[in-house]
């Protein structure tokens, strides 16, 4: 019997390395900051900003430089964010950083008054110890989007 052999095609598409990946994340999180209360394009962030720990670190490349980055609050955030939304239900213990999210209504354009000054439509991530420590009790979704692409772009290891 033949064994087999590592597959020959890596990437997706045009998406071929981290930083290829990381443009995608820019794409998505100017997406989300247009339309700040849409779950469809905060999925689609949280789901390519997480991907990007496999995508940077990798089974292969990097065991111990991963789990470091699953430590981190921010990135554990994202991982319980982006594989609840994959999966609906957890029940792996690690995701223990958000409590519940929640799409609240607002009496603001969020494109017209300033989110931080203004009761406007937002999606919220209320967050539980030890990751609420380190950002804070809830936190909207593109507040928590802002933060993650200040990780990324400032990883030396997405090239």
């Amino acid at each position: 019997m033949a064994s087999n052999p590592m597959p020959s095609h890596r990437g997706f598409f045009d998406f071929t390395s981290p930083a290829g990946l990381r443009n995608k994340l820019h794409r998505d999180f100017d997406r989300l900051r247009e339309n700040p209360v849409d779950q469809d394009v905060a999925f689609n962030f949280f789901v390519t900003a997480h991907s990007m720990i496999d995508w940077v670190y990798g089974k292969r490349k990097n065991p111990s430089a991963k789990a470091a980055a699953l430590a981190n609050p921010l990135l554990k955030a994202c991982s319980h964010l982006a594989n609840g939304a994959k999966h609906f239900q957890l029940d792996n213990p690690r995701h223990n950083s958000v409590s519940r999210t929640e799409a609240t209504d607002g009496a603001f354009d969020p494109g017209a008054f300033d989110p931080g000054a203004f009761h406007v439509p937002r999606l919220i991530v209320h967050l539980d110890q030890p990751v609420s420590g380190h950002l804070g009790s809830s936190i909207d979704a593109v507040t928590l989007a802002a933060e993650l692409i200040k990780f990324w772009d400032s990883s030396p290891d997405v090239s």
